[in-house]
């Protein structure tokens, strides 16, 4: 599903689809970040 994302904003994510919230509980985040077109992240 593509997600639209405002320039300076991160957030967490989990790139695995599983059945039940319970399977997904040892699965692994990845932070996502979006910068700006100065390419400056939020401090």
């Amino acid at each position: 599903i593509p997600v639209y994302q405002r320039a300076r904003q991160h957030r967490p994510a989990q790139g695995r689809v599983r059945r039940s919230s319970a399977l997904m509980a040892d699965d692994p985040y990845t932070l996502v970040v979006a910068l700006d077109t100065d390419v400056v992240a939020p401090s």
